[in-house]
């Protein structure tokens, strides 16, 4: 479904393992990036999220810009996020966007924002697989759902900020 004026990309998807293997049941799973950038699209996701909820996916991802590159990027903002992402019945991972982190003005103290509110988020997961997560780089993950390979993978860029610094 395409909401129009969100500008955010919702696909849920099967994944199979290939048609060699006809016996092996399908994968169900929900892929979100670039919402919300603003209140209205918030109020949007919510939503895409019951529709999410009633598709029942295995889980769920988010490839990160919760907000638009400007913000905002405020502790009542990210804490909402966490809040209604926390709605999403499947297990859900968030990937971190670079505007959550590289597009601010301050990314040091944005990236103690993301660890209070996202990391970890997978912690509840009750399902038959298990996410392995970088030691250095936490947000970096990878987890097996029905013989395929998932990573989430942090690779920012941005406009204010070089990887330099």
């Amino acid at each position: 479904m395409i909401r129009r004026g969100l500008l955010a990309v919702l696909l849920v998807a099967g994944c199979t393992t290939g048609p060699q293997n006809p016996d092996r049941a399908g994968l169900l799973f929900a892929l979100l990036g670039d919402a919300p950038y603003s209140q209205p699209h918030a109020n949007l996701l919510d939503g895409i999220i019951d529709e999410i909820n009633r598709a029942r996916p295995a889980f769920v991802v988010h490839l990160g810009d919760i907000t638009g590159g400007d913000g905002p990027c405020t502790d009542e903002w990210l804490e909402a996020r966490a809040k209604q992402f926390a709605r999403v019945d499947a297990p859900f991972v968030l990937i971190p966007g670079d505007n959550e982190y590289n597009d601010t003005s301050n990314p040091a103290a944005a990236w103690v924002n993301w660890e209070t509110y996202f990391s970890n988020f997978d912690q509840n997961w009750t399902h038959n697989f298990q996410v392995s997560r970088q030691s250095e780089r936490e947000e970096n993950f990878a987890f097996v759902a029905n013989g395929v390979l998932f990573l989430g993978i942090n690779l920012v860029g941005g406009k204010k900020h070089d990887a330099a610094e």
